[in-house]
């Protein structure tokens, strides 16, 4: 058991506060730089007697200056939030901390221009889409913080979501008997909701959403930004550092459903997207019809196996312009290889993940690429996710 006093430094990649514990680097969950706590092991470690650097608060012998109080009466125990507990603007501030810094410890990479900040117009109230787990008695939340314990949702519903999911998950707790598992729910921009895994409900298979002057199908279980107050900003911003030409070619991984493939197919020659799920490929092509766009394909293709991207050029007069939106994984060293091979003007890299960002970058410059642009857009409030969009430039 801890019994010594901490002063917490700073917060890292994951959203947690560090700090120095008996000569041990130790990392608590929910802490804030200018803390004195006292500690206390994770459920998981004294369960399993390893000893591991993370630590839960056991007391909070000080307060930091800048700790606030949470407006969600389950923070500190869902792990759906890391910082309900500090001032949005602080938050902005501790991330963009953190995205410096995994870009010179994991990238070797000492970015010295601006990082342009794009806020949530709101923290809360911005998720079109949650994955609710639901425990043996039928209630629905979410996972503690490393565990797999679920935290019943408090009674107002998470404040992350939009209010119309927030109501529909009351009205399935009322009305249905739930098995053990999770539910998926997802509200469009009229605020309709659909559900996929609850008893006896058969909703659409389709959400559908307005960005800019265009229109998507979305499968309930399929990937698409979850601010519903970003999207558009989050499309420009990407266009912007693309800057479409009539005579480009560009190529899009990991398209999804197609947002951002037939959102530059209007001001390009040609626009070609690559993904890995077969519903968002169908999707893709329908909202490719749905919008008038003629000069975008959609291909199945697996990028965390087929890397060689050359294989969909063959006879044409090859792609001068790249976007990667890849899931938090990162992109695949061999994928980047075949980029790079390509010789692009420009690759536009649309990240969730600070930390393989970081390392992508190092591969990127290691191929003679460099990053001459870096925004942050916090899709994510209140959460430890980092949202960046990038350019990269011979």
């Amino acid at each position: 058991m801890e019994s010594s006093e901490v002063y917490i430094d700073r917060i890292v990649n994951g959203g947690y506060g560090m700090a120095n514990s008996e000569g041990r680097v130790v990392l608590i969950p929910f802490a804030v730089p200018g803390d004195v706590l006292k500690l206390k092991p994770m459920p998981f470690e004294r369960r399993s007697g390893k000893r591991e650097p993370f630590r839960e608060i056991k007391t909070i012998v000080k307060p930091s200056p800048v700790r606030v109080a949470p407006q969600c009466p389950a923070f500190g125990m869902c792990g759906g939030c890391d910082f309900d507990h500090i001032p949005y603007q602080y938050e902005l501030d501790v991330k963009k901390g953190i995205l410096l810094e995994d870009l010179q410890r994991i990238g070797n990479i000492r970015f010295e221009k601006e990082i342009e900040m794009y806020p949530s117009p709101s923290k809360y109230g911005y998720r079109n889409h949650a994955q609710v787990k639901v425990t043996t008695l039928g209630k629905m939340g979410f996972f503690k913080k490393r565990s797999h314990e679920i935290v019943p949702l408090p009674s107002p519903g998470c404040l992350l979501l939009r209010k119309a999911i927030n109501e529909c998950i009351s009205q399935i707790e009322t009305f249905q008997p739930l098995k053990e598992g999770s539910i998926r729910i997802r509200a469009n921009g009229e605020e309709q909701v659909f559900c996929r895994g609850v008893p006896d409900r058969d909703d659409d298979e389709y959400a559908y959403y307005n960005v800019a002057d265009l229109r998507f199908r979305i499968g309930i279980d399929d990937f698409f930004q979850v601010n519903s107050y970003l999207n558009e900003r989050w499309i420009e911003l990407i266009k912007s550092l693309v800057d479409p030409c009539p005579d480009d070619v560009i190529l899009d991984l990991f398209c999804g459903s197609g947002l951002i493939t037939l959102s530059l197919a209007p001001f390009c020659r040609r626009a070609t997207g690559i993904e890995g799920n077969g519903s968002g490929v169908r999707n893709a092509r329908y909202n490719a019809s749905l919008n008038g766009v003629h000069n975008a394909e959609f291909i199945l293709g697996d990028l965390s196996k087929q890397t060689d991207v050359s294989r969909w050029e063959t006879g044409r007069q090859g792609y001068i312009k790249v976007v990667v939106d890849p899931p938090r994984t990162g992109i695949d060293r061999r994928l980047i290889d075949s980029i790079a091979k390509l010789e692009p003007a420009v690759v536009v890299y649309a990240s969730c993940n600070s930390a393989t960002f970081a390392r992508d970058v190092k591969e990127f410059v290691a191929r003679g690429y460099s990053p001459d642009a870096i925004s942050m857009i916090d899709m994510f409030p209140r959460t430890r996710h980092i949202e960046t969009v990038s350019r990269f430039v011979k």
